[in-house]
């Protein structure tokens, strides 16, 4: 047992002496920062003669450690403003009043030194202020880091070690090793009871992640296969004498059963021969199976209780004796019996966690890497090893003093390296080591913290041990309130104290009461102050059973979430507020703060709070975004935009939450093709936007179009069944887009992106690992009830806390592969996957003495008020606020109110005892402010832009839509579509019928006719003529098995399966058919091409000019003037976008060709040269051509130094594919005049007007 510590002195910080090793106890709320800001300032100052450290420092000299990145920034610019204060205030003139707002601590520290001084120290504190940039104060794990690597010669450090933040993938590689190495070469039989434990390297690598540390004080050093033997041996021995011990009982206790029945002295509702027949026969075929290891009874069935001693006595009538057997003893332990019988897992985790940890740092060292626990090891090695005294003075010269903040929360390995380097009797040089801590705030063992370390630290620091005692945060009633709650323990004469540490001897973590200091500011409720502390109790059942622990969650949850509405509504109406001399402040909920213990928690009462219209945030959260119930919609995303033409993908997709579908547009689906058709437009688009700009840019175009944001914000702002918010939910959605966008980076392709996502999901599911950057963030810092976990809320303050859940008890994980730890009389950390029953109880000692210590935490985060749960629940009296009231001593039932009503007598001014509390369904309708906002007025006329993006699509025939007949603009709900939009929708119109069309109906060998039409078979057609493109028309005519691999994977894909002969037939044909048209010179074929560019994309800039101007032109310059449809009547401003599907070089000149999937008939008698003609009339496809021309025009005079039109331009083809046999090949081709490309090309700059405008 640890000795007595020194005694207690209360600390002032002007004359604490600055040399040696010194301990400061600082309670919660008592302004530690501030403290160490002052003895900072001192330092800098070299004040305090004999107390004082004996030279000034600077701020590179003096360390400051602390264990969070954020604490080292707080503490940081703490410092630099007190600094600046102070030299502000040396800055002063003597005999000239000081303002009034100065620091009472600084005026006495400047009263203290000759004012001949003050004007050097008003240098030296702006001098240090502007060097705190410099300052060293970091974290334990960044200081190691630095000294490893600016003393790399005296600590045997490598120059290029690398730092790795997350052992993530190393882990999981290692594990894999292990797996290969020890599982893989198993038998059958051994692969299946491994297979109990953990199926694969994946569903081990959790069991290990909390072992690694600890590996080398584990149990376990035979392989797996030899566990496997020597423990069922034993298992399977120990099994038979059970079982022999059984099979004649079974038939013995199945006859005193029946005659019970028969002579009618048990009751025949309880004991029914058809149920315990069955259950016996379950036991006979287990005492006959050698490998059976449970009998095949349900784990829920009544046998487990009607077949012990107690089960039976209830079976049987008052005045009749049950039946005794020994197997009915038996029974009462049956369950634990075999569950007690050897177990290979902890063997086999110590095992592997041993290799594995072995293993790691082997490959670590070869990599050069180090994790963040590796620096401390590293460098408390160093500090051990033979060059460690000579490393020590150097660290020690370096920096002469260090303040270690949060020293309770200190362990083994830290405190060796700091008393190494400062515990040095044989230097006489000034050196100063300040540990600040508190031992009733020691909360973090789960990381490794270690009380009993800084017990020990504690001995070895000079006396006295000086404390903060002095409560800045709180009021005094909320202090009064917490020092009763603590002091019925510490004052019981019956216990260990109000931390378990009392012993006769000693008490080295005792709780003191601490003072206030009061705060202007009071909590008061129709002019009456509030009382501190309010404990709600539940009503005991009415069977006088304790709560389950669900049940309890669920009636404190609800308990919590009324209590927060009913005092927001209070302080609306103005009956409570914040009540100070001058004025009243009503309560926000920012104001408010919920504590729970994990995330379980967290989500109940959110989804409670969520329900009753109150918003809040959970500050805690550490899942991995993956995580989220999104993370798979958006693979589903994913999925679709990869692969737009799959119909089953592109459905699911649409069918997710988010993206808000109607279950009537999700049928519609499935009998409309078209309305199909146009959402896998729409999708490709997206698959384009992915391929050109990034998976990001796609996913935010996809939200937008889809109101996703609108929609999670506005009319979902809170999801009850989820604890959040639309706002959590984008912000998660926002988030993973962000995560996909960096992996795409290093992966190659859609797929690989979508198994990157599918793999993230998975280990994070099965391994439990998360990094840092996948954490999901806040998604809001607005005016909501904070929901933060206890550990989280240390070093915080919030105005009103609630704790509904701190008197469920959370007992030590109990289960076969648990780690259990717990220290021994001298204080040294002992670990064990099997415990015996003596370390099992110190165990949950530990765990209790924990529990104290979080509950005191949790006790001292409120200003004004807390909220306490505390009720019948199931083994309350064994939870940190149940050994508070009772002293761990049982509450009889029945009596459950009585007994608080008796520990609140004498205290009623300090705390409030709550009998069944309201639960009340009443809804937070927000504050008056909220109610009434002051918005502009939303108009309800739709007003156009005038700037927007056009396309040959938008572009629509007068009367083909309806809508808004304004001149300006685009046409309404205009789609972003692909490139194939329109002409893939002309084409599926099909004007010219089957029943129309003369001639015969052959079909020739090598066309394509009979296959399908529409707009996916005319887009499935394009892509396998872009894809030719792009392997080379003449590389694919020479290697036709590569063509027919390609269709036939396609074909596959899009359903046209049947027509793989066809499509590589009709392909082959139109590659080597000659082109004849009157804008060629002779004949050529597309396998000729060697020049040329697929798919070419363009945008023009337009501005201000009349869609009518441009088709007046047309029409009288092309198909000779020829009658058409009429263009609707709009205005371009903007630009016009589109693309191109075969430009080609031929005798020097640019041709645009167009590739038309349209069945103009049955049969190549169709494909005349009028019959074409009429189509491109009709489809407006001499539009398309034109616009085409003119941006190939605008490209080859900004590229091509001697561009002339008559010279270099060549013309469009339209090629309709079906008609590669007909005389006319299918072709159609114009050569608009030049005046025509130049008056528009004019037109588009704006340098000619327009007169339709």
């Amino acid at each position: 047992m640890v000795n007595a510590p020194h005694a207690l002195e209360r600390l002032d910080p002007l004359s604490f002496p600055l040399s040696g090793s010194r301990l400061i106890e600082a309670s919660a709320g008592t302004g530690k920062t501030y403290t160490i800001a002052t003895l900072y300032v001192r330092l800098v100052l070299g004040h305090g003669d004999l107390r004082g450290f004996g030279r000034s420092l600077m701020p590179p000299e003096i360390l400051v450690v602390t264990f969070t990145e954020a604490a080292t920034k707080e503490l940081r610019d703490r410092i630099r403003i007190r600094l600046f204060e102070a030299a502000h205030l040396f800055r002063v003139e003597p005999g000239v009043d000081p303002p009034i707002q100065s620091d009472p601590q600084l005026l006495q520290l400047r009263l203290s030194l000759p004012e001949a001084t003050w004007p050097g120290c008003a240098r030296r504190l702006e001098l240090a202020s502007e060097w705190m940039d410099d300052a060293a104060i970091s974290t334990i794990h960044a200081w190691c880091q630095r000294m490893l690597r600016e003393h790399a010669f005296d600590s045997g450090s490598l120059f290029t070690q690398e730092l790795v933040a997350e052992k993530d993938q190393l882990l999981v590689d290692t594990v894999r090793d292990y797996w290969r190495t020890f599982m893989t070469p198993l038998s059958v039989a051994e692969a299946t009871i491994i297979g109990a434990f953990f199926k694969d390297p994946l569903s081990l690598c959790p069991r290990l992640i909390g072992l690694l540390e600890q590996a080398h004080q584990l149990e376990g050093t035979d392989p797996p296969r030899v566990v496997i033997e020597q423990t069922e041996r034993v298992r399977l021995k120990t099994l038979a004498l059970m079982k022999q011990t059984w099979s004649p009982w079974i038939e013995e206790i199945r006859t005193l059963l029946k005659s019970a029945v028969d002579n009618k002295s048990a009751n025949g509702q309880k004991l029914q021969p058809r149920f315990f027949n069955e259950w016996l026969d379950k036991l006979k075929q287990w005492t006959d199976d050698e490998t059976l290891i449970w009998p095949l009874i349900k784990v829920d069935a009544k046998a487990w209780s009607r077949l012990t001693r107690s089960g039976l006595k209830d079976a049987f009538d008052k005045g009749v004796s049950a039946p005794q057997h020994p197997a009915f003893e038996a029974m009462e332990t049956f369950r634990e019996d075999l569950e007690a019988l050897p177990n290979a897992l902890p063997a086999l985790l110590g095992h592997a966690a041993q290799w594995v940890r072995l293993a790691m740092d082997k490959e670590q060292s070869r990599r050069s890497q180090m994790g963040f626990n590796d620096l401390l090891t590293h460098l408390d090695a160093a500090l051990q090893g033979p060059n460690g005294t000579h490393l020590a003075a150097l660290i020690r010269q370096q920096f002469p003093v260090a303040l270690i903040d949060e020293f309770q929360d200190t362990d083994p390995i830290q405190y060796r390296i700091f008393d190494r380097v400062y515990n040095a009797p044989d230097d006489k040089t000034p050196k100063a080591l300040i540990l600040i801590g508190d031992p009733k705030q020691a909360i973090y063992g789960f990381r490794g913290g270690d009380l009993h370390t800084y017990l020990k630290a504690r001995k070895d620091c000079l006396p006295p041990i000086y404390s903060l005692q002095r409560n800045y945060r709180s009021t005094t009633a909320m202090v009064a309130a917490t020092n009763h709650l603590f002091l019925l323990a510490e004052s019981r004469p019956i216990g260990r104290g109000a931390f378990l540490f009392r012993s006769p001897d000693a008490n080295p973590v005792p709780f003191s009461p601490a003072d206030a200091q009061d705060r202007q500011e009071q909590l008061v409720i129709h002019t009456e102050p509030k009382t501190a502390l309010s404990i709600w109790t539940l009503p005991e059942r009415d069977d006088l059973k304790p709560w389950g622990a669900g049940a309890y969650r669920l009636a404190m949850a609800r308990t919590c979430a009324s209590e927060i509405v009913h005092l927001l509504h209070l302080s609306r109406t103005g009956a409570l507020v914040f009540q100070s001399q001058e004025s009243g402040r009503k309560i926000a909920p920012k104001d408010l703060a919920v504590l729970v213990s994990n995330r379980t928690e967290a989500g109940l009462i959110r989804r409670e709070l969520a329900a009753r219209s109150v918003q809040s945030v959970y500050l805690s959260d550490q899942d991995s975004v993956f995580q989220s119930p999104h993370a798979p919609e958006i693979e589903a995303w994913l999925r679709a935009c990869a692969e737009p033409d799959d119909s089953r993908l592109l459905r699911a997709a649409l069918a997710t939450p988010l993206l808000g579908c109607s279950y009537q547009e999700l049928r519609r689906l499935h009998h409309d093709e078209r309305a199909l058709e146009q959402r896998m437009l729409q999708f490709r688009d997206y698959h384009t936007r992915w391929q050109r700009r990034g998976v990001l840019p796609m996913l935010r175009r996809l939200l937008h179009d889809f109101d996703v944001p609108n929609r999670l914000l506005k009319v979902h702002p809170i999801d009850p069944e989820a604890g959040g918010s639309g706002e959590r939910s984008l912000t998660d959605v926002l988030h993973l887009a962000e995560l996909l966008q960096a992996a795409s980076l290093k992966l190659d392709g859609d797929h690989a992106l979508i198994r990157f996502l599918q793999e993230q999901r998975a280990s994070i599911d099965r391994t439990g690992l998360g990094r840092a950057a996948q954490q999901v963030r806040l998604e809001s810092d607005e005016d909501l009830v904070q929901v933060v976990t206890i550990h989280k809320s240390k070093g915080l303050e919030y105005d009103l806390v609630f704790i509904p859940f701190i008197a469920l008890l959370h007992k030590e994980a109990s289960k076969p592969g648990a780690l259990f730890r717990w220290h021994d009389d001298q204080g040294d950390l002992c670990v064990s996957l099997t415990p015996d029953i003596a370390a099992r109880e110190r165990v949950q000692e530990e765990r209790l003495a924990e529990d104290l210590r979080k509950l005191y935490v949790a006790m001292t985060r409120a200003r004004y008020a807390t909220w306490v749960g505390f009720g019948p629940a199931e083994n309350v009296e064994q939870s940190a606020l149940g050994y508070l009231l009772t002293g761990g001593a049982p509450i009889p039932r029945g009596a459950f109110i009585e007994h608080m009503n008796h520990l609140q007598s004498g205290a009623s001014n300090r705390l409030a005892l709550i009998v069944d509390p309201m639960i009340s369904d009443q809804r937070w309708t927000g504050s008056e402010d909220q109610q009434h906002p002051l918005l502009a007025r939303s108009s309800v006329r739709r007003f156009r832009e005038n700037w927007w993006i056009a396309s040959y699509s938008s572009l629509k025939k007068r009367g083909s839509s309806e809508g808004d007949a304004s001149a300006w603009g685009p046409p309404p709900e205009t789609p972003d579509a692909d490139h194939y939009g329109s002409a893939l929708q002309e084409e599926s119109q099909e004007p010219w019928s089957v029943k129309n069309t003369l001639g015969p109906t052959t079909v020739e060998k090598g066309s394509l006719h009979s296959f399908p039409s529409g707009a996916d078979a005319g887009t499935f057609l394009h892509d396998l003529l872009e894809w030719v493109a792009e392997k080379g028309f003449q590389s694919i005519v020479q290697q036709p098995t590569l063509l027919r691999e390609e269709i036939t994977r396609k074909s596959a894909i899009h359903g046209f399966g049947h027509a793989v002969d066809q499509l590589e037939d009709g392909l082959h044909h139109l590659l080597k058919m000659p082109l004849t048209s009157p804008i060629l010179t002779g004949s050529m074929a597309l396998q000729d091409l060697s020049i040329y560019q697929a798919e070419m994309e363009f945008w023009m800039a337009v501005r201000t000019v009349s869609i009518l101007e441009i088709d007046d032109r047309i029409c009288r310059d092309t198909l000779k003037g020829r009658k058409r449809p009429p263009l609707e009547a709009k205005v371009l401003n903007g630009l016009l976008k589109g693309f191109i599907d075969l430009v080609f070089l031929y005798e020097d000149r640019y041709y645009v060709l167009d590739y038309k999937s349209n069945r103009l008939g049955s049969d190549s008698s169709a494909y005349t040269p009028d019959k074409i003609e009429s189509v491109m009339l009709e489809a407006r496809y001499d539009l398309q051509y034109v616009l085409y021309l003119l941006a190939l025009h605008r490209h080859l005079k900004s590229r091509k130094p001697d561009y002339d039109y008559d010279r270099h331009m060549g013309g469009a083809i339209y090629f309709f594919l079906r008609g590669g046999h007909a005389e006319t090949r299918g072709l159609f081709s114009e050569r608009p005049p030049r005046a025509l490309i130049e008056h528009l090309d004019a037109l588009f700059d704006g340098q000619e007007s327009s007169v339709f405008t």
